[in-house]
């Protein structure tokens, strides 16, 4: 029983740190977007724009992919963590049972809406390598709008999953909600305190006699 109630409080520590990495992912996530959209709407003139960000267009756009790919692979793991414990606590038919299934839906949410970042990352570098390494005087005006617009909506979306992780994590489950029904230390006492009643009885009668 020992070794179970380990086993069990182990599994909720990997949980409770895969849901503070996956947070911390989104937070990281969020904010390079925005300080990206600052940037990409506070200079207007093209040329400007272009001498100012191609230094370092395709190196924003390797930290992005890399963050998105990670946020996308923590927001899966957390989605199917949930699914299993709705799952368990809908056959105990445990009163968290809701409260498991609308977090698994949360997390099935924002996998979704990163999924479509991922797509627009990766689409991305056909701006990107073509602004760092082409010359400024070839690009066209077309190109950077473009590249503004896909960029927005990425880093918007990103945003957007940040809020909806911050606003599921206040009224998610605690920690102890993750694991089974069972006692707090993990070791049966009903024996216990059914020796000790009956010898609470016997004193009792002892007295009385």
């Amino acid at each position: 029983m020992d070794v179970e109630r380990e086993l069990l409080r182990n599994q909720v520590l990997w949980i409770g740190r895969i849901n503070a990495l996956f947070a911390g992912c989104l937070g990281t996530l969020s904010g390079m977007s925005m300080l990206h959209i600052i940037i990409l709407i506070s200079i207007s003139d093209v040329t400007q724009f272009l001498s100012f960000y191609a230094k370092f267009a395709r190196n924003v756009n390797i930290i992005f992919l890399i963050l998105v790919n990670l946020a996308l692979i923590l927001g899966i793991a957390m989605s199917m963590i949930y699914r299993l414990k709705a799952q368990e606590k809908m056959r105990s038919l445990d009163n968290e049972r809701h409260s498991f299934r609308s977090q698994y839906t949360i997390a099935i949410v924002i996998s979704i809406i990163l999924s479509v970042c991922w797509v627009m990352f990766f689409f991305l570098p056909y701006w990107t390598i073509w602004i760092h390494y082409s010359d400024p005087a070839t690009i066209e005006n077309g190109v950077i709008t473009k590249m503004r617009f896909v960029y927005g909506i990425a880093n918007g979306l990103s945003i957007i999953t940040f809020i909806i992780q911050q606003f599921a994590s206040q009224q998610g489950p605690s920690d102890e909600e993750l694991e089974p029904l069972s006692d707090d230390d993990g070791i049966d006492t009903s024996e216990e305190e059914d020796s000790e009643e009956e010898t609470r009885l016997d004193d009792s009668t002892a007295t009385q006699s």
